[in-house]
């Protein structure tokens, strides 16, 4: 073959190549929150969601035993304790809170690292509701769960305590599905660390332990694929704990390991990645957790960092 066209069949090939990659959104940091005031900082935080309905951030704040609320300007709207009932003496104590969401009626739920059920509660933090696993035939203790919700209320629980399995409910929290088991297979599980819920109603789920990191479920628990390996690859990761999604599809991807978030196609082709360990803007110091609006913004927690960044994604 002559060598000037073997060089335009490479030289085209590569243009081909470039031209299907996946294109790099505009990423700005909008915003980084370090506390609640002047006198009172985060104490690891681990859990974050944002309430696109009341344009509101939620904290699950572990170390200061208790959730905190933002507006998107980042200004501390309210806080309060969450309380727990020690499971050994039934006394309530200052709990540790997890993980975070909140409905569309308003009920803020809370997993936490004391207590072996979820709490229901309201703006001001106060009980309205419980969600115990001893009213599910079979489930596992709730403790320290992952948790989830999809656009029409429903409530995923991600538990990792003597059954690794995601539990389904409906906005009244009876049972809807349950699926998932600890094991080798591509569809087990080995740690829960993340769950969010696309736009077709899929469930994206992260395991910080097993393979693939990222594993996708239909609506009714049928295992779709994954993508992700525990490598030291671009597209792969060290210990991935939160996942949440951006408008075009955009799947991101918390490794706290390499203090980075990762951003990759529907099919894990890696597009590009913020964080790197630190403390300055744009930093991350061990990410914990991840969440967006859906479309354009993104909110990183740092448990180590202390702090919550928020990102436009464009």
């Amino acid at each position: 073959m002559n060598a000037k066209i073997l060089l335009l069949i490479i030289l085209i090939w590569n243009l081909t190549a470039s031209a299907e990659k996946a294109p790099q959104p505009d990423i700005r940091l909008a915003n980084i929150i370090r506390g609640y005031s002047d006198k009172q900082s985060f104490g690891n935080p681990t859990g974050a969601f944002l309430d696109s309905k009341k344009s509101e951030i939620y904290i699950a704040d572990a170390g200061n035993h208790q959730i905190g609320i933002f507006n998107l300007r980042g200004i501390s709207l309210w806080t309060f304790k969450h309380w727990v009932t020690d499971g050994r003496t039934g006394q309530r104590v200052l709990g540790d809170p997890r993980a975070v969401v909140v409905t569309g009626d308003g009920d803020i739920i809370v997993s936490d690292n004391k207590a072996d059920y979820v709490d229901v509660l309201d703006y001001r933090g106060s009980l309205v509701g419980r969600i115990d696993p001893k009213d599910y035939p079979e489930a596992g203790p709730f403790r320290s769960a992952v948790l989830a919700l999809d656009k029409s209320g429903n409530l995923y629980i991600g538990g990792n305590l003597e059954k690794t399995e995601i539990i389904k409910l409906n906005p009244d929290y009876q049972l809807l599905m349950r699926f998932g088991q600890k094991g080798e297979e591509p569809q087990d599980f080995q740690e829960i660390s993340g769950i969010w819920i696309d736009e077709d109603s899929n469930i994206l789920v992260t395991d910080a332990v097993g393979s693939p990191i990222l594993k996708r479920f239909s609506a009714d628990g049928a295992y779709l694929g994954g993508f992700g390996e525990h490598t030291i690859e671009q597209n792969d990761f060290s210990f991935p704990c939160g996942v949440a999604m951006t408008s075009g599809g955009r799947i991101w991807i918390v490794d706290q390991l390499r203090q980075v978030v990762k951003c990759l196609t529907s099919s894990g082709e890696y597009i590009t990645m913020i964080g790197g360990l630190g403390n300055k803007p744009g930093d991350m110091y061990y990410p914990s957790a991840v969440t967006s609006d859906g479309d354009s913004l993104l909110v990183v927690a740092e448990k180590n960092g202390n702090r919550f960044q928020q990102f436009l994604i464009r």
